[in-house]
């Protein structure tokens, strides 16, 4: 199905870079070699409607046992729909309110994530200017209270721009996802002066068109803030793999080594608690790598299976995260050393190639510094508040960014200054 294109306005300059930057960020994030769970997880998505939008009442039978999260009335009157057509009725109309649920592991955020992807790369929800992606658990969403806390930009022009932008049209034209609400506190749900509370019932950017990701145990919540606006509302389920998609999986995994695949197929074969639990996506996606791993001594049981998986987990999380460095750490000690780092450092442009090679900047944040006309000053400055983004969301980028520092000579004051306040930092957090 053809894509509506976005409808021709009078877009600010800034508001084509914050897509750029959005474009550019959502590539990146489609994930890399060595990540888990593996890339070949994210070509699979299910989904099937859950209820139509005039079936939806807070007197409905089916509503109510939705909310208290009985299964035989989740499990009825589903339809599957297309990727394509999420945001969109059987009438072609839009809708205002999208809400995806599933159980743990079935794809929801991967679900999130593919959207902005794909709009970056304009396959679809090309009506839309933006598409901005919000994942709940991050610590600095969960602390906004503000519109213009939520959306941020390495250089602040831009965002405050994109802010006005989307005050002044009531947030018309952007999609806003909001993954994971049932990561949210009961507060920040439903409460009074949650940001959030406030977004999906309509108090902020009116016109603005939300998709929310959340598992069955927030519903009640949720549905009490929709029961309580007049919204569009399309409600989809991401219902996991079927045997079809298990055996696709089980192609695409071994496709390079069919002797394995036959080994995998006789193990699942033989172990039918294995092969139930292979529904969920994510457990999918474990078993195999685990059977890759662990060559001639698969798990047995569900519990080796998931004990298997937390080791993996640990181990994989102790050799990308600096031995002593806490979620704070590096943010903590860029602020502390910011002036510095702004008023010492001679190339930025140069810098910025450096970082984005390391994937610790984004590749517009790079143009931006290499390209614009700005004095040195400035240009350190959008350099450092984009290391500090960054950072701020995955601590071991800190560590990759004061490698990069190392190998810039007229930076050699400042790496020193930083490692001792670095040394000093981790011997503050250790326990008494």
């Amino acid at each position: 199905m053809q894509q509506t294109p976005a409808r021709e306005l009078n877009v600010p300059q800034e508001v084509e870079k914050y897509r750029k930057y959005l474009e550019d960020l959502y590539e990146r994030v489609q994930g890399t070699k060595d990540q888990w769970p593996p890339v070949q997880f994210k070509e699979y998505i299910k989904l099937a409607t859950v209820v139509k939008v005039e079936d939806f009442t807070e007197e409905d039978e089916c509503t109510k046992a939705m909310m208290n999260g009985k299964l035989q009335f989740i499990m009825r009157r589903k339809k599957r729909i297309s990727i394509r057509k999420i945001g969109r009725f059987e009438d072609g109309a839009l809708a205002s309110c999208i809400i995806v649920q599933g159980i743990p592991g079935v794809g929801k955020s991967t679900l999130a994530w593919q959207l902005g992807r794909r709009w970056g790369k304009k396959e679809i929800l090309q009506h839309f200017q933006l598409v901005i992606v919000l994942r709940l658990r991050d610590e600095r969403v969960q602390k906004a209270h503000t519109i213009s806390e939520l959306f941020c930009h390495p250089n602040k022009v831009i965002q405050e721009s994109v802010v006005e932008w989307m005050a002044s049209t009531l947030g018309e034209d952007v999609l806003l996802i909001l993954d994971g609400y049932d990561e949210l506190s009961s507060e920040l749900q439903i409460g009074d002066q949650s940001i959030f509370a406030r977004i999906i019932k309509g108090e902020e950017l009116l016109r603005l068109t939300i998709l929310v990701t959340s598992r069955p145990s927030a519903n009640r919540n949720l549905y009490q803030l929709l029961c309580s606006i007049q919204a569009k509302c399309q409600y989809i389920e991401i219902v996991g793999f079927g045997k079809k998609e298990i055996r696709e999986y089980i192609e695409l995994a071994f496709k390079h080594n069919l002797q394995l695949k036959d080994g995998f197929n006789l193990y699942i074969e033989q172990r039918p608690h294995i092969h139930s639990m292979m529904y969920v996506p994510i457990n999918c996606a474990i078993v195999v790598e685990l059977f890759k791993e662990r060559k001639g001594k698969p798990p047995q049981t569900l519990t080796e299976v998931y004990t298997a998986l937390t080791n993996t987990l640990l181990q994989r999380h102790a050799k990308k995260t600096p031995v002593g460095l806490t979620h704070t750490v590096g943010h903590d000690l860029l602020k502390k050393h910011y002036s510095d780092l702004v008023g010492t450092i001679q190339d930025p442009a140069g810098l910025a190639g450096s970082l984005y090679s390391r994937d610790i900047i984004s590749r517009s944040v790079r143009d931006e510094i290499q390209q614009r006309d700005l004095i040195t000053k400035r240009k350190n400055e959008v350099l450092i508040n984009a290391v500090e983004a960054q950072v701020t969301t995955d601590p071991s980028k800190f560590q990759a960014f004061m490698e990069v520092l190392k190998e810039e000579p007229s930076l050699s004051t400042i790496v020193k200054r930083m490692s001792v306040s670095s040394k000093c930092a981790y011997l503050s957090v250790l326990p008494v």
